[in-house]
């Protein structure tokens, strides 16, 4: 009843709600509590490509700020709502020692492994903080490409990747759509953070954040995200691996995004994502009359909570044969 109160007291849209229910089944309730009304923890990841995690840490609990680790990933650190700003203004921030990230965004670079040496791409890189993690990962090695088409992000992409110290990525101010003409099947990992409809970003302290949502805009990301996930497959090399990811519950942008490729593409597989948290749905098999294939339940869509934001993850294989 609390609940049903307060969604009745917000624009929050009704029709959003209404699907919200149907695709989260009977957790929609409490998702509706921790991600549209109550403030949410403040994280940052320690940039190792120009600190420590112990000398950053340091600086920071002499600033007062409380830190809590995260059990899956050392250089990761949550701290409480009440100091973001604390956080997000500390100097730290400025010099790229360390980045504010939710650690659901951290999931992504992280699930996808890249490896020091390899060839890897950010599809649609701007503002950056997944393509500094990718960098991070990688020991500052390897060939890293970060693409971004709209000219005022690709700008703040290069203004953070030289602020974290990532010199030796490539940016290209370019439509990912058209990287595989480009440069054909050369890639090990390709990460494709999709632009979407940013449904995870909705709270209600911020009308702003949802006054132009609509099924309409839903379908209009579809559109886009598939010429990009294809795109992202094509620069593959046999045997490479895409993260597939957004930020929206929407399963015409998540999961009938991923079996469009997966019914196009033969050698497309998915594989099973062993999730480092406990607060996640496999993904759906069906939806709105449409079925998708059995392996499109190995995607994983987090549940946002106090710490995390939602976010769809899937996990692409080119095969060999």
């Amino acid at each position: 009843m609390i609940v049903e109160t307060k969604v009745s007291e917000t624009s929050l849209p009704g029709v959003f709600l209404d699907r919200l229910a149907k695709i989260l089944g009977a957790a929609w309730s409490e998702i509706i509590e921790q991600s549209f009304y109550q403030p949410k923890s403040a994280a940052f990841r320690v940039n190792r490509l120009l600190a420590a995690p112990d000398d950053a840490c340091r600086d920071l609990l002499a600033a007062g700020l409380s830190l809590t680790p995260l059990s899956w990933l050392p250089e990761g650190f949550v701290v409480p709502a009440v100091q973001r700003s604390d956080l997000t203004r500390h100097r730290l921030v400025e010099t790229g020692q360390i980045y504010v990230h939710n650690p659901s965004s951290m999931l992504a670079a992280y699930l996808l492994a890249p490896q020091p040496g390899e060839t890897v791409m950010d599809l649609a890189a701007a503002p950056g903080g997944k393509t500094l993690h990718l960098a991070a990962l990688m020991g500052g090695t390897g060939f890293l490409s970060a693409v971004e088409p709209v000219r005022s992000r690709f700008y703040k992409l290069k203004d953070n990747l030289r602020r974290g110290g990532a010199a030796f990525v490539r940016t290209y101010q370019l439509d990912g759509r058209q990287v595989p003409a480009k440069t054909g099947p050369r890639f090990d990992r390709v990460l494709l953070d999709a632009p979407c409809s940013g449904e995870a970003r909705f709270h209600v302290s911020d009308p702003e954040s949802f006054r132009t949502w609509s099924p309409r805009k839903v379908r209009e990301c579809r559109g886009k995200q598939l010429g990009l996930i294809q795109a992202g497959f094509a620069s593959l090399k046999p045997g490479g691996r895409m993260l597939y990811g957004t930020c929206s519950f929407a399963p015409e942008e998540n999961e009938a995004v991923v079996a469009s490729l997966v019914r196009e593409q033969p050698s497309c597989r998915l594989l099973e994502l062993e999730l480092p948290i406990e607060n996640w749905q496999p993904g759906l098999t069906s939806w709105e009359g449409e079925s998708f294939p059995e392996s499109v339940g190995r995607c994983r869509r987090v549940l946002p909570n106090a710490v995390h934001d939602a976010m769809f993850l899937a996990l692409i294989e080119k095969s060999r044969d």
